[in-house]
């Protein structure tokens, strides 16, 4: 196992500017970001393990849908 990088979403006051953003628009902003600084081919991952507090309940597997926008290929688990 190798963990390259790490990242987290910010922080900002409950119904300010992040407001209209879900648990998966945070997540995949920040997996993009992170494939960018790494250099990593999104074709290169293995698997994807996010934590995320509170998930919604209309995103049931919040990892999934967060590495499949991020351009994840669909057959990485997550």
């Amino acid at each position: 196992m190798q963990i390259l990088a790490a990242t987290r979403t910010p922080f900002s006051k409950m119904g300010t500017e992040l407001a209209p953003l879900t648990a998966a628009d945070l997540g995949r902003h920040a997996l993009v970001s992170l494939l960018a600084e790494t250099g990593v081919d999104p074709g290169e991952i293995s698997e994807v393990i996010v934590g995320c507090v509170g998930q919604p309940p209309d995103s049931a597997n919040v990892a999934r849908i967060i590495a499949l926008r991020a351009g994840i290929p669909d057959h990485v688990p997550a």
